[in-house]
């Protein structure tokens, strides 16, 4: 899905990665995948973006074997179902473009578009908490097995 989008999607993804419960290892029971897209030179809310990609889905739901039916947005993300898999797609803003980051990816790059995320306010934090995944992620990977035991 991921390279299907990168490959006919209007808008420039840099990465994507799997957020919320899947990405942070907290799931239990039949948790849905939050798929983040950090997209070049774009900020909330997307709509175009969303648009884009829920046509795209449409176009291809039989090679996908998603569900047309479920396809739909939110303020946030386009949702749809693989069977009985819930996915979000959400949109981040790419703070840290890749002509801007050699050799950053993983812990570090995190810690970059987290220190790059100024002007999110109240009101606009809504729409950015997808942009802020990536630190979301290896801020559970440095909690105690306690921590992670408590959450389950």
């Amino acid at each position: 899905m991921k390279t299907l989008l990168l490959q006919k999607s209007r808008f420039r993804i840099d990465r994507g990665i799997y957020a919320g419960s899947i990405g942070k290892h907290t799931e239990v029971m039949s948790p849905d995948f939050d798929v983040v897209l950090f997209v070049n030179d774009q900020q909330p809310p997307f709509d175009e973006v969303k648009d884009d990609w829920e046509d795209i889905l449409l176009l291809n739901d039989e090679f996908l074997k998603i569900d047309p039916n479920s396809i739909k947005q939110t303020p946030i993300s386009v949702q749809f179902k693989m069977g009985f898999i819930e996915v979000d797609l959400l949109p981040a803003v790419n703070l840290v473009p890749p002509n801007q980051r050699p050799n950053l990816d993983g812990r570090k790059l995190a810690e970059v578009q987290l220190q790059q995320a100024t002007g999110i306010t109240e009101e606009n934090a809504n729409m950015f908490s997808s942009t802020l995944s990536e630190s979301q992620i290896y801020f559970m990977k440095d909690q105690s097995e306690f921590t992670h035991q408590v959450i389950y």
